[in-house]
């Protein structure tokens, strides 16, 4: 801090847009909708209403929908309103985005969303990943909506923070197999959540006992460190 103030950075707007992106879904134009008006949902509303021209922001308490949609039209040259959540009946059918960021739906079998509002040419993301196929992403799935789950907005969070704080590009594979082993879900390469990992010549182990290491991510409880130098050896 010699040399410059400190500065703190927000992953929550990269962990949506790169999820999104992932899937192929374009959010340039699109009508979007938002269920909540908390934390998550103003990094949603705020990074749709970046690229969407109508972001419409849903929340059980009004005052708080009409307040966070205030704040994200006075920075955005998208349409942003707001309303109760009896305004989903109007809104999903015609919405073309659906992002969940409320805690409905976390370690139940409940969902924002009336399943009969969700249609074909939704992309639907649901910010809960415990548990990673939620009643919304499955029904959403069921009336052939595209499906994005909270643990690629986790993934790409950490993703985001890895290559702040290192330069590089995050070993995302790598982080993804080790998160979705942590949450006990299947993987391509099944990633050992404590495995040494090499990238781009420089030793990384996740959930390792080396807490001495620097901490360059960390994702869903899984943590991941950069071995010291002192450390590296050959795989």
């Amino acid at each position: 801090f010699a040399t410059s103030p400190p500065r703190g950075y927000n992953t929550d707007a990269a962990g949506v847009r790169r999820a999104f992106d992932h899937h192929g879904v374009t959010l340039s134009g699109t009508d979007a909708v938002v269920v909540g008006a908390g934390g998550a949902a103003r990094a949603v509303a705020v990074t749709l209403a970046d690229a969407a021209s109508q972001v419409h922001v849903a929340n059980r308490t009004v005052e708080r929908a009409e307040s966070l949609a205030a704040d994200v039209r006075a920075d955005a040259d998208a349409s942003v309103t707001a309303g109760g959540l009896d305004t989903l009946a109007k809104r999903v059918p015609a919405a073309d985005v659906l992002v969940n960021a409320t805690s409905v739906g976390m370690e139940s079998d409940e969902t924002p969303v009336p399943a009969t509002l969700l249609h074909g040419d939704l992309a639907v993301l649901d910010a809960v990943y415990t548990p990673v196929e939620t009643r919304l992403l499955r029904d959403a799935a069921a009336a052939g909506a595209t499906t994005v789950d909270g643990a690629w907005m986790l993934l790409f969070q950490g993703v985001a923070a890895c290559e702040r704080w290192t330069g590089h590009d995050a070993p995302v594979e790598a982080m993804d197999d080790a998160l979705r082993s942590h949450l006990g879900e299947p993987t391509g390469s099944r990633f050992d959540a404590s495995k040494v990992f090499k990238y781009r010549g420089v030793l990384f182990v996740s959930n390792g006992n080396l807490g001495h290491a620097p901490v360059v991510a960390r994702t869903g409880g899984v943590v991941v460190r950069r071995l010291p130098l002192s450390e590296q050896r050959q795989e």
